[in-house]
């Protein structure tokens, strides 16, 4: 029973004695921290998301007559559209900003579907920022 006891004691300071061996020998290794590793894709994500709230700002500030764009109000829209809808489909290779790039795409595309909205309102007449005063 002794034995046994002692066999098995020994086998364990054998398996210690081997795993410090190891973890000396393994300390000069760098050890990867997944937090820490950043994915370059989650800038496209935030600005595409960023890019989208900016121009749909700019959309509403038409309505308090704050923009001087007089009646070009569609060029930033469209041009701050496609640009959030382009990075947001890069951002979607994100691990950690992943939301981010599916709402600033949603946002791209809605600021674009207004902004034809309202250019097609002014083909036919009406203008909704400028009523003439």
């Amino acid at each position: 029973m002794e034995e046994n006891i002692k066999n098995e004691n020994e086998a364990l300071n054998e398996e210690d004695l081997n795993s410090t061996i190891e973890n000396v020998e393994n300390k000069d290794e760098p050890k990867e921290n997944p937090i820490e590793k950043s994915n370059p894709f989650d800038k496209f994500a935030i600005s595409g998301f960023v890019l989208g709230i900016i121009g749909f700002v700019e959309l509403l500030s038409q309505f308090y007559y704050i923009n001087s764009f007089g009646n070009n109000y569609q060029i930033p829209g469209i041009v701050l559209g496609t640009l959030s809808i382009v990075f947001s489909a890069l951002g979607q290779k994100s691990k950690n900003h992943k939301k981010l790039a599916y709402v600033g795409l949603g946002l791209g595309i809605a600021l674009l579907t207004i902004v034809a909205l309202f250019i097609t309102l002014k083909a036919i007449g009406i203008d909704i920022f400028h009523h003439g005063y």
